[in-house]
């Protein structure tokens, strides 16, 4: 399997950001995804949530924060504001 971009850059001592960072650890940690690039299942990992194979990314964990438009009718409701109007 052909290494990853991030993981290169890491190598070569290069700046990664956060995402490169994240994914370079993940990558690490699966043992460069010699089996397969799959999900860890290890929701106890702090990164979990950013792995790039892992179920989050396809909504199949429980506690995934809904979208922001779905959050901001929640609190307006809970606080009494009509849809559509500000404050």
């Amino acid at each position: 399997m052909k290494k990853p971009k991030y993981v290169l850059k890491f190598e070569r001592g290069d700046k990664l950001t956060f995402k490169q960072a994240i994914l370079n650890k993940c990558f690490d940690c699966m043992g460069n995804y010699a089996d397969g690039k799959r999900d860890c299942v290890m929701s106890e990992c702090s990164l979990y949530q950013f792995m790039p194979y892992g179920a989050v990314w396809r909504g199949r964990v429980r506690g995934i924060r809904p979208k922001n438009s779905d959050r901001m009718a929640v609190l307006r409701a809970k606080k009494g504001i009509k849809e559509g109007s500000q404050g």
